[in-house]
């Protein structure tokens, strides 16, 4: 079965580049068709440098940190989600990204007649890049093919969500966490505050379109894990990831 998997999560390199393996050379060279033969070779320098200067064991420790951040992500995650009346969505297949659901958050954000992916520029504007917010309502056409919901990982997706990773990489550990957390929690109460008062004024500095990822990442991640202005990188999850 395919395997792929997004460098900027998993190889300490800037966004650009993904890995694709497979046990069949078939659907390697076909998928290699696909593609123009224009791509830079940036990425494959990155690469390479990175893993010359980490080596095996270097790599694998910060996979395996990365690892323990996951478990810590999620139930922090977890625990604000509960507090926002919002839940962590069930994504068994996939050990790097998590995502929260936004169903309260985009009520009250409709109130303030901004769409729920604003939510997502909210965070950035307080240095929380990579943090992906999936529509509902979005309906793009791409060769023909509508989509519903685009973004998610299948039409109509019962609820808009956002996304948040913890990427190789972090440094201060379980610090990065409380801090995304604590932001997130700062931009919950103000949508909310906002929404109690009618007040659909919405001039704090927070502006852009609310999709800020590769992320995010437009990419499904499966497979093992920048670090973003919390802690978190943002992602698409396995189940939730975007068409």
């Amino acid at each position: 079965m395919p395997t792929t998997c997004v460098c900027v999560q998993n190889l300490l390199v800037p966004v650009g580049g993904g890995v694709i393996a497979s046990p069949s050379k078939d659907f390697i060279t076909a998928i290699s068709k696909t593609y123009p033969g224009r791509a830079s070779s940036a990425p494959v320098v990155d690469v390479f440098v990175t893993l010359l200067h980490l080596g095996e064991e270097g790599y694998m420790r910060l996979v395996k940190r990365r690892k323990e951040l996951m478990v810590y992500l999620r139930s922090k995650l977890a625990a604000a989600a509960a507090e926002f009346g919002e839940r962590v969505l069930a994504v068994p297949n996939n050990p790097i990204s998590c995502a929260m659901s936004l169903s309260g958050i985009a009520r009250a954000l409709q109130r303030q007649q901004q769409d729920v992916t604003f939510f997502g520029s909210m965070l950035f504007a307080r240095r929380v890049s990579g943090t992906r917010v999936v529509s509902t309502t979005a309906t793009k056409e791409v060769a023909g093919i509508t989509f519903k919901g685009y973004g998610a990982h299948v039409d109509e997706y019962p609820v808009p969500y956002m996304t948040a990773a913890a990427a190789v990489g972090l440094t201060e550990d379980e610090v990065d966490v409380d801090v995304f957390i604590d932001r997130l929690r700062t931009v919950v109460k103000t949508v909310m505050k906002k929404a109690s008062n009618g007040d659909g004024d919405h001039g704090d500095g927070d502006h852009g379109d609310g999709d800020h990822g590769d992320g995010d990442h437009g990419d499904d991640h499966d497979g093992d894990d920048e670090n973003n202005g919390g802690a978190t990188q943002g992602g698409d999850t396995a189940d939730e990831s975007s068409h």
